[in-house]
């Protein structure tokens, strides 16, 4: 039986050299493929990516070192694997309303310095946590933080407050559950 066959490409066989043959080939088609899309096909970006992330490498780890996966079958693998990236992301861009369905949205933790204990437990979020990320941006207190938002990717994004007041909420915060709500509260005059 040799090392490596010509049916390594496309059927099953006990050969040695399969893992370097065709794993090396996978591996270069799937870097061309990932250098021919966009930087967002792999950007950690939501649990959806993080699943998608998981499956790739599970489906390269199983084309390298499983000899009855020929190349064929782990380029077919690889390739609804970058359909279900494709058509979500897609649909996200197409219908901003659809959106919600793969991605969650931004969470607002701390308003204009007061710490918002009730989201932060909803989200099982720490003050501690809060804290961390203000002193990662050099801030030594809530009343230095506009806004602290949970992201969709687990990460927070602090925002030091204003220098002045402003009249509109800002583009970026708009989009943030909660900010945008108590913002409007605070400008909303009761008769």
């Amino acid at each position: 039986m040799p090392l490596l066959d010509v049916t390594d490409w496309w059927d099953p066989g006990d050969h040695q050299l399969h893992p370097i043959a065709v794993g090396g080939c996978i591996i270069l088609t799937t870097l061309i493929y990932l250098r021919l899309s966009s930087n967002r096909t792999m950007a950690p970006l939501s649990i959806y990516d993080w699943i998608l992330t998981v499956t790739y490498g599970s489906t390269l780890s199983r084309i390298i070192t499983q000899p009855d996966v020929t190349y064929f079958r782990g380029l077919l693998s690889i390739f609804i694997i970058s359909v279900f990236e494709h058509i979500p992301s897609l649909i996200e861009v197409w219908v901003p309303a659809a959106a919600r369905i793969f991605r969650s949205k931004p969470v607002c933790l701390v308003f204009q310095g007061t710490f918002l204990e009730d989201e932060a437990r909803r989200n099982r979020v720490s003050k501690n946590d809060i804290l961390k990320a203000l002193r990662s941006m050099g801030l030594v207190s809530f009343d230095e933080c506009e806004a602290a938002i949970l992201e969709e990717t687990g990460t927070f994004s602090i925002i030091k407050r204003f220098s002045k007041e402003i009249d509109q909420i800002p583009e970026a915060l708009s989009n943030v559950e909660g900010y945008a709500r108590r913002w409007n509260q605070l400008r909303t005059v009761p008769c």
